[in-house]
């Protein structure tokens, strides 16, 4: 969600805090808003706490994660002759544009824990795909598809990072300047109750009173989705939707920590190792 705290001064990123270039329409949508100047490409260097050292990585560099101390050899050298080319192969099937290609594929029928177990190596989920899914979305290899973490890996590959000037917010803020400079409404900060479904369009209950609209689009996390729109066909749907809650800590230094890294993800049976 785009929401950028001021603390002290600093802007403080809440949720979002890098997009990657795979974020196709969500950068095209900022150009054509007239926001191109606030994606400000970033290093993009990640680091891999294992065996009691932070192990430098730099975002879609295959040969940082190989030439990685954090990776025993026996895993990069299967990484080289194996997962990577298996990446190279299955590439058309593995976008996260299209992912009903990887399940007609026969790659979305087994988790990423099963798969790497049959394929790479318990050292490919503990060292690999733990980290990776648990700093960034909060879930582990044993509850995410094969078909998931391999388009995650495929995407980040080539990918490249940025930052956005302003906080990420910023391209909420250029996104309604946008719409109002073509004769459109925006409003923000509205609290919304409810939204119903009549025959002539949908009507939304807020603050304010009622107002009748011929289409809405419910942008908001899974349970909060369900509690607005009531008694609709998408509800069982939503209820089946996981959702796991994080927590944002931003920490005003007077003084630069001394790392070039962005990150610090930790390997399976390493997170509550200390330097």
């Amino acid at each position: 969600q785009p929401r950028t705290d001021d603390v002290d001064g600093w802007r403080v990123d809440a949720a979002v805090q890098l997009v990657g270039s795979t974020y196709t329409t969500f950068l095209s949508l900022l150009r054509e808003a007239g926001g191109a100047a606030l994606a400000v490409r970033s290093p993009g260097r990640d680091a891999l706490w294992a065996g009691g050292a932070a192990h430098e990585v730099v975002y879609g560099s295959a040969a940082s994660v190989l030439a990685s101390g954090a990776l025993p050899l026996g895993l990069k050298m299967r990484m080289g002759a194996t997962y990577l080319p298996f990446l190279a192969r299955h590439a058309r099937e593995l976008t996260p544009h299209a992912p009903e290609r990887a399940a007609d594929a026969g790659l979305d029928r087994e988790s990423v824990a099963a798969w790497a177990v049959h394929h790479g190596g318990r050292d490919l989920v503990d060292r690999l795909a733990h980290p990776m899914l648990a700093s960034y979305q909060g879930v582990t290899p044993e509850e995410t598809s094969a078909a998931v973490f391999h388009t995650l890996a495929r995407g980040g590959i080539g990918v490249e990072v940025f930052a956005l000037h302003g906080g990420v917010s910023a391209w909420a803020d250029c996104l309604c300047r946008a719409v109002r400079g073509m004769g459109g409404e925006v409003r923000t900060g509205v609290p919304v109750h409810a939204v119903r479904r009549e025959d002539a369009g949908v009507v939304v209950s807020h603050a304010g009173g009622e107002e009748r609209f011929d289409a809405v689009i419910v942008a908001t996390p899974a349970p909060v989705a369900r509690e607005v729109i009531g008694d609709h066909p998408a509800h069982p749907w939503l209820s089946a939707v996981s959702i796991r809650p994080t927590v944002t800590l931003a920490l005003l230094l007077d003084h630069p920590v001394g790392v070039r890294w962005f990150g610090l993800s930790f390997a399976r049976g390493e997170s509550k190792a200390t330097a």
